[in-house]
């Protein structure tokens, strides 16, 4: 479990760091919004506060998030799209959400089809985890 925390936030920061790059943006201070669905005491909420600790002191300051826990920013779908719509900068939930825009990711979120982290993540990078991903870019 602290391995995938690690990863986690790692792969987070690294998002923040393309995100930040990719938008050519010369603020002295940048904030990124964080929404999620799980409760301030969930591994989830933790890992998000750590997570924006080490952004803030890798970056001096210059980059901020900002955690919404508790659907504060509304229900996972009403994130998903203030994602798209640029409203809010990350949403954290479940793989299984994204069923809702591509019915074959269901798949991933069904109890018991995955033996464990590293099986879901040879799927994701799999031919066939690639082909949803394409589809998830092509319709949303």
């Amino acid at each position: 479990m602290k391995n995938l925390m690690k990863r986690t936030i790692l792969i987070m920061a690294l998002m923040l760091v393309i995100v930040t790059v990719g938008t050519g943006t010369v603020s002295a201070e940048i904030t990124f919004k964080i929404g999620h669905c799980c409760h301030s005491d969930d591994p989830v909420h933790i890992a998000l506060e750590k997570f924006s600790e080490i952004v803030e002191e890798e970056t001096n300051g210059e980059i901020k998030v900002q955690i919404f826990p508790d659907s504060q920013l509304g229900d996972a779908l009403t994130q998903i799209e203030g994602v798209k719509l640029e409203t809010i900068d990350m949403f954290v939930g479940g793989i299984g959400w994204l069923g809702q825009f591509v019915k074959d990711y269901n798949i991933m979120a069904t109890a018991f089809v995955m033996k464990d982290i590293q099986h879901m993540d040879r799927v994701v990078r799999s031919e066939i985890g690639q082909e949803l991903a394409e589809e998830l870019r092509e319709k949303k």
